[in-house]
């Protein structure tokens, strides 16, 4: 997965900006694992490629309609680069149901001629066990461990929310089944994450510890910031003054980290009069809860 992430990266970087390459979902994960590094991947960028490789979750109307062939194209390039194959092509199929792009919670979903746009291909590449390619050379500075330890990153975020409304008062006032990313929610967790950005302007690390630590809530938000790298730097020198970085899985002290995430949250009650880890579930004008704000 690593060797086939660097082979796609390279093909980004000696095509023009407006060339629509397509990445697999074992390419896409590998892609996931750097970007939430951002110091790395901007050295690693450089190192490697002479340039920051810029990514996005977001297309236009026409690259969803260029999505297919471009995915296409991408394979021969691939394939014509680097004497192997992609992977295998799609096939066509002109009675899968088409999805639906809006949800209404009254209404029901509105169809749309355009299925819902993910930036990666769905399609499954097929690992031999035997290969003649050497993919021992490892030219980022991310492991294999570090793919493996994000993956946990899902589960934990979930049980950690599911905690944290455990803590609600009020019973069954948010939904309970997953995580909650409805609009009420979202607006929610961006006002978390705005509190987060502001934290780390004003309150410098402490302890020996090299960044103020979110929670999972704050993480979710801050995760979708990182999909697109060249705008994440540009926000954060704007609003913070430098560009924060991101370690997942930070290896330090667990007396020191704890002691940071206690000075940090008794930073955020002093300053927003609100506990850190369920601040996510508050309303931000009126303090209390806003599930039927929704509407």
């Amino acid at each position: 997965m690593m060797t086939r992430y660097y082979r796609f990266m390279q093909l980004k970087a000696s095509s023009p900006n407006n060339i629509l390459l397509i990445p697999t979902l074992d390419i896409e994960i590998i892609w996931q694992t750097h970007l939430l590094r951002p110091q790395m991947y901007r050295d690693d960028c450089m190192r490697l490629f002479h340039r920051i490789i810029d990514h996005s979750l977001l297309a236009t109307e026409m690259e969803q309609f260029l999505k297919e062939q471009a995915f296409i194209d991408t394979c021969k390039l691939y394939e014509e680069r680097f004497g192997e194959q992609y992977c295998s092509l799609p096939e066509h199929n002109d009675n899968k149901p088409i999805a639906p792009k809006y949800v209404h919670p009254v209404f029901g979903s509105l169809k749309c001629v355009i299925p819902i746009y993910s930036y990666w291909d769905e399609t499954n590449f097929d690992f031999s066990s035997v290969s003649l390619t050497n993919h021992d050379d490892n030219s980022f500075s991310f492991t294999e461990a570090d793919i493996i330890l994000d993956g946990n990153w899902l589960d934990l975020c979930r049980k950690y929310m599911k905690e944290m409304l455990l803590t609600v008062p009020v019973q069954n006032y948010y939904p309970y089944d997953d995580i909650d990313l409805s609009k009420a929610s979202i607006i929610r967790l961006k006002k978390s994450y705005e509190r987060f950005l502001y934290m780390s302007t004003k309150y410098l690390p402490s302890n020996g510890y090299n960044f103020i630590h979110p929670t999972y809530a704050i993480d979710i938000i801050w995760h979708s910031h990182m999909q697109e790298p060249l705008k994440y730097a540009s926000d954060c020198i704007h609003l913070v003054g430098y560009v924060i970085d991101h370690a997942p899985w930070p290896s330090v002290d667990t007396n020191k980290k704890k002691s940071s995430c206690d000075d940090t949250m008794n930073a955020w009650k002093k300053e927003f009069d609100n506990d850190m880890q369920t601040d996510h579930l508050y309303n931000t004008k009126r303090n209390d809860y806003d599930y039927w704000d929704d509407d």
